[in-house]
């Protein structure tokens, strides 16, 4: 699905997942796309890949996207990838728009806990172009994952260094 968010210029943002290896079923390969609307021009940008990692899929939870007063956005996702050592694992990534440039920076892993999956994501983006976003944190508490506790994760991401901090449990 789709997401949108808007500024108080009246500059939105949308993000969606979309299959673009024509598989069109649950082993298609979904990328993450945006486009910016310029409110002062009335016009879209040309949609931009913003999810390098090609080789995986977008998982099939929300997307989520946020914009800050100064026009900077984040838009947040789940991604599934075969770890290799630990199976198929989904991992949360973040990608972040600078409004400054005018350009998306290289998608980035939010956390990197290859042992649990990781979903739903939700961001918000301060005044200043700071982002904090929040997923769940699955973890299998017997054999054969039959019972599984969720655990509340946080992170924020600079906009100054341009990098995510270290998630943070925010659950007891």
């Amino acid at each position: 699905g789709a997401t949108i968010a808007m500024d108080a210029n009246g500059n939105a943002f949308v993000a969606w997942s979309q299959c673009d290896d024509g598989l069109q079923s649950y082993q298609c390969n979904s990328n993450v796309w945006a486009r910016r609307y310029d409110a002062a021009s009335a016009t879209w940008s040309p949609p931009t890949l913003i999810e390098q990692d090609t080789a995986s899929s977008v998982y099939g939870g929300p997307i989520s996207i946020a914009v800050g007063r100064n026009g900077d956005a984040t838009v947040g996702w789940a991604e599934g990838n075969n770890t290799g050592t630990t199976g198929w694992r989904t991992n949360v990534w973040a990608a972040h728009y600078t409004a400054a440039t005018g350009v998306w920076g290289t998608d980035t892993l939010a956390e990197n806990d290859n042992t649990v999956d990781m979903s739903a994501p939700q961001v918000v983006v301060d005044g200043a172009g700071n982002s904090l976003m929040v997923w769940t944190r699955t973890i299998p508490t017997t054999p054969y994952n039959y019972t599984i506790r969720t655990d509340v994760m946080a992170s924020r991401y600079d906009a100054a260094t341009g990098t995510w901090g270290t998630p943070v449990l925010l659950e007891n």
